[in-house]
C-alpha cells in the first residue's frame, strides 16, 4: 500500500537528494508526520538532472504524491510517483521528525 503524501521541499544536497513531505494517509505513519528523506540521485549527470527538477516541480506545487518504499536485500528504494509519472531512487538515510 503506498503512503499519501504532499510534498514540502526538495533540493539536491551534495551527493543527495533531500525530500521533506507531510503523510496525509496510508502506511504506517499517521496523517500529519513531517518525513525527511535523503535519496541517492542517479548516476547519470543528466538524468540525475532530470530527476532532481521533475522533484522540486513537484514540491513547488505542494503536490500530493504516492509514495512506496521497496525493500531489497541491501538497498530501499523510494518510489515517488504522481500518478502520471515517478521517480525511482535508493534511500540514503532516512528520518522522521
Amino acid at each position: 500500500m503506498a503512503t499519501t503524501a504532499q510534498l514540502l521541499f526538495a533540493e539536491a544536497d551534495g551527493d543527495v537528494v533531500v525530500l521533506d513531505a507531510v503523510i496525509l494517509g496510508g502506511g504506517q505513519l499517521a496523517p500529519g508526520t513531517p518525513v525527511t528523506l535523503r535519496l541517492m540521485p542517479p548516476d547519470s549527470p543528466l538524468i540525475a538532472g532530470l530527476v532532481r527538477t521533475r522533484l522540486a516541480a513537484w514540491a513547488d506545487q505542494g503536490e500530493v504524491v504516492g509514495l512506496e518504499f521497496r525493500r531489497r536485500s541491501r538497498t530501499t528504494t523510494a518510489v515517488v510517483s504522481d500518478g502520471r509519472s515517478a521517480v525511482s531512487l535508493d534511500v540514503r538515510t532516512p528520518l522522521v521528525a
